[in-house]
């Protein structure tokens, strides 16, 4: 009978070891892939940047001419098996709001590159104000999927 209680511990043990180590996983999985659509989405902010130097016509203005849900994070947002893993999450529901922003507003910068901007103090003004709101729907953002992580995952 000691043995069949120290077989069972030990079958316990490796279970639990075994749960904790797909958590582990599962954790580093989420912190990845966020941390590569925090990369894409700092890229795409780049480019923004780069076409007010490279102009409205350069590879750079039409690489932000997507929407916020066919940029990287928009496509993972929308995925049913990121809305099961995470929908329920407050901070998930608070992404959509800020990532939207910083769509809009940079498609916004970019239809004031189209005009005479470099010459026309209030158009430079409105650009810049499309950046300011790019930089705030980004903070607020990537401050959410952050968030999501540590609900989801606790602090680790």
């Amino acid at each position: 009978q000691a043995a069949v209680g120290h077989s069972a511990r030990r079958v316990a043990t490796s279970a639990e070891s075994s749960e904790q180590a797909l958590q582990h996983i599962r954790y580093v999985h989420d912190v990845s892939f966020t941390s590569l659509a925090k990369i894409d989405h700092f890229i795409y902010k780049q480019n923004g940047y780069a076409a007010v130097n490279l102009g409205a016509d350069s590879d750079n203005a039409r690489a932000v001419t997507v929407n916020e849900h066919i940029c990287r994070l928009g496509k993972w947002l929308d995925q049913d098996s990121t809305l099961g893993n995470f929908g329920t999450l407050q901070s998930f529901k608070g992404i959509g709001k800020p990532h939207g922003q910083v769509h809009q507003s940079m498609h916004l910068a970019m239809d004031l590159l189209q005009e005479n901007w470099a010459h026309d103090y209030d158009l430079q003004g409105r650009l810049f104000g499309a950046f300011e709101a790019v930089e705030a729907g980004s903070d607020g953002g990537i401050a959410q999927v952050g968030e999501m992580i540590r609900e989801k995952h606790g602090a680790r």
